[in-house]
């Protein structure tokens, strides 16, 4: 059986759920539907309700859920569609579950797409040409390119069936300072937004499922993140430009720290171009220590060899998943963590690298969450110089990805991502959002 919604729990989204019937039944022309304004607020939840409702409306309807990738769809919207209306439900013929063509299909012949907007694989969007469809659903919209936007607007309602439902395009979103902005918060703040939009703003506290845990579970978030995402700031970010913010040499730099002997060492690597990298931390007693960064501009080999001569005890590996490729370039077709485990002398059990990089924007908040409200975080000045800079200089983009300039020593960005590995494989539980 599919999950029920009782709507009038949430008075957001029942006004969004209103707007959205108000235009089904003729009585008003809004087609292009944005909520959001803050995590938790339900957002997805209602959307997909709205399109599971038009599917079964509309007989043959055809719909399509976009999000960046497939993995976050896979990891996030697919997951709650299948919690809220199973293959089990009484309106649901089957699942089709193949990555290339994941929807579903409703007894009526309706059909739900799941679908990537794959921009790098598809710079112009060639596969968006021929869709035929009904209306979109953008999930977390402004973490997609500007350019679905235009050929949402472009391919909507081109799916021809009797009767013919609104042509809607729905959309989440979250505070950014991405087009999303520009498009709809701007122009509703200031009382001009175009009569076919309309815009619900949600916020956690406007769910009254939100847990106390979950509550507890944001206060660990650094002040920013929380301005933005938890109090719906869209200012927050407006004038952060350094990717980690929060890091200060007051709070987080020594002279020199000193090694632990009874507690393992934790080496997190990245395997740039030139030079590779590598630094190493510990973690005891609510405290992290980045004791020292390596480098090499001449291999992997030769970055062991300083590992292997500057520590000793227990070591475990993180760093980069490009680590777990082979390639020619390696001796023996090898990958690069094969490499580390034989000059380091490993077994498989200490390498804890991942096979999936984390996501730039959580990775951002949960590098600035734990400078700001961990214990205890120092970076050693003798150990780690150039880890310095690069938290103290080096900058993100809109989309949080990481400004890299080798023009300058202060944007080189070459021990950032070390810092970021390391973080996701040990701490990642520190915030949850």
């Amino acid at each position: 059986m599919s999950t029920v919604f009782d709507l009038t729990k949430n008075k957001k989204q029942t006004e969004f759920w209103n707007e959205c019937w108000s235009t089904v039944a003729g009585n008003s022309d809004k087609r292009l539907m944005f909520y959001g304004g803050g995590i938790r607020g339900g957002k997805t939840s209602v959307c997909l309700t709205v399109l599971y409702f038009l599917a079964r409306k509309f007989p043959k309807s055809r719909w399509h859920i976009v999000r960046d990738s497939f993995p976050v769809l896979q990891q996030t919207t697919i997951p709650s569609f299948e919690k809220f209306y199973p293959e089990s439900s009484p309106y649901i013929s089957r699942y089709y579950r193949s990555s290339s063509n994941f929807h579903v299909l409703f007894n009526n012949g309706s059909r739900i797409f799941f679908v990537s907007e794959n921009i790098k694989q598809d710079p112009e969007l060639n596969w968006l040409l021929g869709v035929e469809t009904n209306g979109f659903f953008l999930e977390q919209v402004e973490g997609l390119n500007e350019k679905v936007w235009a050929k949402a607007l472009e391919r909507t309602g081109s799916w021809y069936i009797d009767p013919m439902p609104p042509a809607f395009i729905l959309a989440t979103m979250n505070p950014t300072q991405t087009w999303s902005k520009d498009l709809v918060f701007i122009p509703w703040k200031e009382s001009r937004l175009d009569p076919d939009f309309h815009y619900t703003p949600a916020l956690p506290g406007d769910s009254p499922f939100i847990t106390k845990d979950q509550w507890n579970a944001w206060a660990k978030m650094d002040s920013v993140s929380f301005a933005q995402f938890v109090e719906g700031d869209w200012e927050a970010f407006a004038s952060v430009k350094r990717f980690a913010y929060a890091f200060t040499e007051s709070k987080h730099v020594a002279p020199v720290i000193e090694v632990n002997n009874k507690e393992p060492t934790y080496l997190s690597f990245d395997f740039n171009h030139s030079p590779v990298t590598c630094i190493a931390f510990q973690h005891y007693d609510n405290k992290i220590r980045a004791l020292r960064e390596f480098s090499s501009t001449v291999g992997l080999a030769s970055l062991c060899a300083e590992v292997r001569e500057n520590t000793r005890g227990v070591l475990f590996v993180t760093g980069d998943r490009s680590g777990w490729n082979q390639s020619e370039l390696l001796e023996g077709n090898r990958t690069a963590y094969d490499i580390i485990s034989t000059e380091l002398d490993l077994t498989k059990y200490q390498n804890e690298a991942p096979l999936i990089n984390p996501n730039l924007f959580k990775s951002r908040q949960l590098v600035n969450s734990m400078f700001e409200n961990y214990p205890s975080v120092l970076v050693s000045r003798a150990g780690c110089p150039q880890t310095i800079k690069d938290l103290k200089f080096v900058e993100a983009d809109e989309k949080h990805k990481i400004v890299k300039d080798r023009n300058r020593p202060e944007g080189k960005a070459d021990f950032l991502d070390c810092v970021r590995y390391y973080f996701n494989t040990y701490f990642e539980e520190f915030i949850r959002l």
